[in-house]
């Protein structure tokens, strides 16, 4: 049975660019390492190249998800303050907190609906 390892040392026996180096660059930069070491090396720096991209990949997921999750909290943000003020300009004159709320889209215009909101909510 060949190993993972084994494998792509096979691979890594062509002079391999991975990141612009390859084995007679790795030579030249590292003279003291065997051949093996040589395309352990190759096999790492593959990898590493392949991490960045996923990192990166991730990156750009999370930096969505944050985005959404932004947009999500500034909206029930908004929804909050706008219950507030509709519960101020109710208690201040209640056919404009009620034209507030429906105005706002936090209560339908119907009898029951509002009777509902007000019961549960003022």
């Amino acid at each position: 049975m060949v190993s993972k390892m084994e494998s792509n040392e096979a691979e890594s026996d062509v002079a391999v660019n991975v990141n612009g180096l390859n084995t007679e660059d790795i030579s030249k930069s590292y003279p003291d390492l065997t051949e093996a070491e040589k395309r352990v090396l190759i096999t790492i720096r593959r990898r590493k190249v392949q991490l960045m991209r996923e990192i990166s990949a991730l990156k750009e997921e999370l930096s969505d998800v944050n985005a959404e999750i932004d947009a999500s909290d500034s909206e029930e943000g908004a929804k909050a303050r706008n219950l507030q003020m509709g519960k101020k300009k109710f208690n201040m004159d209640p056919k404009k907190g009620v034209e507030f709320l429906v105005g706002h889209d936090l209560v339908r215009k119907t009898p029951k609906d509002v009777a509902q909101f007000l019961y549960k909510v003022i």
